[in-house]
């Protein structure tokens, strides 16, 4: 499980992988992504990008669900080939 400092510098363990502000803020930018390509005429280009905005949502929660902090590391590190 991942922790996350809490109140009084206690850390509070993250339950579930919605819970994550870079998922949050990854679900965010896929959406807005979606719909600032929704009327391109490039298809490549568009497909190309929806895709890749959905794959780093989806690589965290693997990693999550896999309660390995590595592969969640790994798995934030995706976040790295959403650049190409």
């Amino acid at each position: 499980m991942l922790e996350r400092e809490g109140g009084k510098g206690k850390m509070n363990k993250i339950q579930k992988f919605e819970n994550l502000i870079v998922w949050k803020e990854s679900i965010r930018l896929s959406d807005n992504i979606y719909k600032s390509l929704k009327s391109c005429k490039d298809f490549g280009l568009r497909d190309k990008n929806q895709i890749s905005s959905v794959s780093i949502p989806s690589y965290i929660s693997e990693g999550f669900d896999q309660k390995v902090e590595v592969l969640m590391i790994l798995s934030l590190y995706s976040l790295g080939s959403f650049k190409k």
